[in-house]
């Protein structure tokens, strides 16, 4: 009864732990195909990924939403097995679920991806036949462009994902093709920035 007029004697809790990142984004249309959804899944992904990045945490579990038109929702989630936090190795879990775990990718209204199991750790074991360099590379750039970021507000760099090969060659207007792990103008610019 007390609690229900504003009568409550517990302490105010000013600050919490955040257990999950979360960013969705409703279509302005209705979408289909899966390299549309991969696209639209994009840009919840960047900012999530920025704010995972902000705040010095990473990811053990990552989880898509896909919504429809007619308001069904699905929802799949993949437990990894070491922490991350670069947009390059999120997008790629990201686009493991999309393809094996989503059976339709027609008429959807919402997209979106949720990052738990957040540690400020990251272990990282690998076997002695697998190849570091570049995941060293790709976690080297990222944080790189993330530091850019920082300094110079967030459209300083421009993520490549879920971006074709198509649109990758007009952009740069040339025929060198499209890198994994981003565009060479950018990787190019961050290397003259910080040598």
């Amino acid at each position: 009864y007390y609690m229900a007029w504003g009568g409550d004697d517990r302490d105010v809790l000013s600050s919490y732990e955040e257990i999950g990142i979360v960013n969705s984004i409703t279509l302005p249309q209705n979408i289909s195909g899966l390299e549309q959804v991969k696209k639209a899944i994009a840009e919840p992904l960047k900012t999530a990924c920025y704010r995972l990045k902000r705040k010095k945490r990473y990811a053990k579990n990552i989880q898509i939403k896909i919504r429809y038109g007619d308001f069904k929702t699905v929802t799949r989630a993949k437990q990894l097995n070491f922490p991350v936090n670069t947009l390059y190795e999120c997008y790629k879990e990201v686009c493991f679920l999309l393809e094996n775990r989503i059976e339709s990718y027609s008429n959807i209204r919402l997209v979106g991806v949720r990052f738990s199991s957040l540690t400020d750790e990251k272990t990282v074991q690998f076997s002695l036949f697998e190849d570091s360099k570049n995941w060293e590379k790709v976690n080297k750039i990222d944080d790189i462009s993330y530091k850019l970021r920082e300094l110079h507000g967030y459209k300083i760099v421009r993520d490549t994902i879920a971006i074709d090969k198509k649109e990758s060659s007009e952009v740069k207007n040339d025929s060198r093709g499209f890198d994994t792990i981003g565009d060479y103008r950018t990787v190019t610019a961050i290397k003259k920035l910080y040598r």
